[in-house]
């Protein structure tokens, strides 16, 4: 099975292990947690699925600096967008650049948090302040922060040694022991490891531990890395795996990362890279087209979350602008992949039939997610050997936010085609099974359905489960076709 034949372009993912470690007593209400190959929030019911802009990357170091070394930026404007328009997860890095940066760090050499700009003179506390007070708003707002320690090529202490610095373990502690009491922070310790610590992975290995041992709370720990062999397999707190793969081929990366997510476990997270947008058959789809059908397909492949990289909400990146409904899409996959119990389900391509692109199911099928991109009127989304049951039926544009809900329809054993009352080219069908196995009979059900018609609205919420809202637009009597092999 293959998916997406369309485009080409640069991904990264996030890779977690299924190890579920056991929430510390200081793990925070509302905070990520491990369950299963996804997450959830500590004592927060629910699924998570995390979709936001991973731009700007140079988010903390935005703005005019001013003496104290504090920044007057857009900063609050880019997160009062997000929270307009859509979105629930940003990735945010701390160390870019510095007064004397090598190995082809990015930014200016203003962008970090020490006096003077020299690492060796340690952290501004100024700084640490003010990135306290913003990622806090972030936080009110129900936003997720990658808070990554070092970009790609930045090593602000010099190559690796056998032994992390004074000076660095210093650093390391004062961001943690600062930000730890935030729920909404993922630790992730450096961006393209291998450009810095290809080699060195007991070095990475140490600043985890550094990082894990001065957090009270335990958020959970992650790794940038280039390739998709994770080299902290065995770590005992590095949990996740950024992935930055620049394979152009989103076939063989969805493929990849579902054949990883199935055989190894994985969790994944993938960031779509909007330079790659230059590939021969990107005409053929907006690019809000492009980044939302690659973004559904990264988490009908098993991701718990997908950060759209360059989507960088106010400024420009590469000449990539952020409208409106790039954003608006980001939620509109918030709100179905939140409705739906993640928990116990599992990328099954081996299951996909005719233009169904994705299925995700959990044992015994009491749910499955089908997900198909480009329908003509009419086209049927398939399952193959669903189980024997009755089912309720949600039929949702990814594209629109459009919702059509069926009462129970007939299904038996075998290969199944559902058919939208409404014509949505990019269609999600959620078919939940409501009825005991030991009591269905083909004779005793209908094969038709009556459905209503609605429209999921942005959630205006401010929980920490970040539950979508539903505002209802229509209500019809409608017929769905139901087909069984």
């Amino acid at each position: 099975m293959v998916i997406l034949r369309e485009h080409t372009w640069c991904i990264v993912a996030l890779f977690a292990f299924t190890l579920v470690l056991q929430p510390a007593k200081g793990v925070l209400d509302g905070q990520l947690v491990r369950d299963g190959i996804w997450l959830t929030r500590h004592n927060v019911p629910g699924s998570v699925a995390l979709v936001g802009p991973g731009d700007p990357e140079g988010f903390l170091h935005l703005g005019s600096k001013l003496a104290d070394g504090t920044r007057q930026g857009p900063q609050k404007t880019i997160v009062d967008r997000i929270v307009a328009e859509g979105g629930n997860c940003m990735s945010v890095t701390a160390v870019r650049s510095f007064y004397q940066s090598v190995n082809d760090a990015d930014g200016d050499v203003t962008q970090n948090p020490f006096i003077n700009d020299n690492p060796w003179l340690g952290i501004n506390a100024n700084v640490l302040n003010q990135w306290y007070d913003w990622l806090q708003y972030m936080e009110s707002k129900n936003i997720t922060v990658f808070f990554t320690f070092y970009d790609d090529g930045a090593a602000p202490y010099g190559l690796p040694q056998a032994d992390i610095t004074l000076e660095e373990k210093a650093f390391v502690v004062a961001v943690v022991q600062k930000l730890q009491s935030l729920h909404n922070v993922v630790w992730v310790v450096t961006s393209e490891y291998e450009d810095v610590y290809q080699g060195k992975e007991n070095y990475i290995e140490g600043l985890a531990a550094l990082i894990r041992a001065n957090d009270a709370h335990t958020h959970l720990i992650g790794v940038h890395q280039l390739d998709t062999s994770f080299k902290f397999k065995s770590s005992a707190v590095i949990e996740l795996q950024l992935l930055h793969t620049n394979v152009r081929s989103p076939t063989t990366t969805v493929a990849d990362a579902v054949a990883i997510a199935q055989n190894n476990g994985y969790a994944v997270i993938f960031t779509d890279s909007n330079q790659h947008f230059s590939g021969t058959h990107i005409s053929a789809w907006p690019r809000e087209a492009a980044v939302r059908r690659y973004s559904w397909a990264a988490m009908l492949g098993g991701t718990p979350g997908v950060l759209v990289s360059q989507m960088a909400v106010v400024t420009n990146d590469n000449g990539f602008q952020t409208t409106n409904k790039h954003l608006n899409d980001l939620q509109t996959q918030i709100n179905f992949f939140e409705q739906v119990p993640l928990n116990g389900l599992k990328p099954m391509l081996h299951r996909t039939l005719g233009a169904t692109l994705g299925v995700l199911a959990d044992q015994g099928d009491s749910n499955v997610i089908l997900w198909a991109s480009n329908l003509f009127v009419g086209q049927p989304i398939a399952v193959k050997d669903l189980q024997v049951g009755m089912y309720t039926v949600q039929f949702f544009s990814s594209d629109t936010g459009q919702l059509v809900t069926t009462n129970t329809a007939q299904r038996v054993t075998g290969d199944a085609q559902f058919v939208s009352p409404v014509y949505m080219p990019e269609l999600a069908v959620w078919l939940h099974r409501t009825s005991d196995l030991s009591t269905m009979t083909q004779e005793n059900t209908p094969t038709t359905s009556t459905a209503t018609t609605t429209t999921v609205a942005r959630s205006s919420s401010t929980s920490s489960s970040s539950s979508s809202s539903t505002t209802s637009t229509s209500s019809t009597s409608t017929t769905s076709t139901v087909t069984t092999t």
